[in-house]
C-alpha cells in the first residue's frame, strides 16, 4: 500500500507550513464566533478573518510548494 500524501521533510519548508496553518485554523476559528449582537457586524467579522486568513495562507502556501519544488519534492 502506498501514501498518496508524503509528509515534508524539509526543515525550511515545514518551518513556513505551520504558520500556515495556524492562519487556516485561526481564521475559521474567529469565523466560527458569532460574539457580536449585530449580526452584521458578525458577519463582516467573519467575513474579513476568512478573507485575510486565507490571503495569508495561500501566500504561504505558494511560497511552500514553491520551497519544496526546489528541494526536490512532488
Amino acid at each position: 500500500m502506498t501514501a498518496s500524501i508524503h509528509p515534508v521533510r524539509d526543515l525550511p519548508t515545514q518551518y513556513v507550513l505551520r504558520p500556515a496553518d495556524t492562519c487556516l485554523i485561526l481564521s475559521q476559528r474567529l469565523a466560527s464566533g458569532g460574539c457580536t449582537p449585530i449580526i452584521e457586524e458578525d458577519i463582516a467579522i467573519t467575513n474579513m478573518a476568512l478573507d485575510l486568513g486565507s490571503v495569508v495562507a495561500r501566500g504561504l502556501l505558494t511560497l511552500a510548494g514553491q520551497m519544496n519544488q526546489r528541494a526536490g519534492g512532488e
